[in-house]
């Protein structure tokens, strides 16, 4: 029995491809006007924090494709995004990340 290949999406790949969307507007806001630049420079920071943090502590932020995988799957990275939430959030509040996003 052959075992499913899940493919491993880098979590910066995709916030990248976030930022370039809103600074080109294809993301618009949900009424439709463009992000405004102050904005866009808040996510930028975020990301350069979430980079900070990853090369500080080894950690690598990741999505995994959850289409094609099984039960047992499924449960683990449901549990290691809940554990991530969670260990992230005190994180947040002591770099101050949280007051920008907000």
């Amino acid at each position: 029995m052959k075992k499913k290949s899940n493919q491993i999406i880098d979590f910066f790949q995709l916030f990248d491809r976030l930022i370039s969307d809103m600074e080109t507007g294809k993301k618009r806001l949900p009424n439709g006007s463009v992000y405004r630049e102050s904005s866009i420079q808040n996510y930028k920071h975020v990301k350069k924090k979430l980079l900070e943090f990853a090369v500080a502590r080894n950690f690598g932020f990741r999505f995994r494709k959850i289409r094609n995988l099984s039960q047992r799957g499924m449960i683990i990275e449901r549990t290691i995004g809940k554990n991530f939430i969670e260990n992230l959030q005190p994180i947040c509040t002591s770099t101050a990340i949280i007051k920008i996003i907000m």
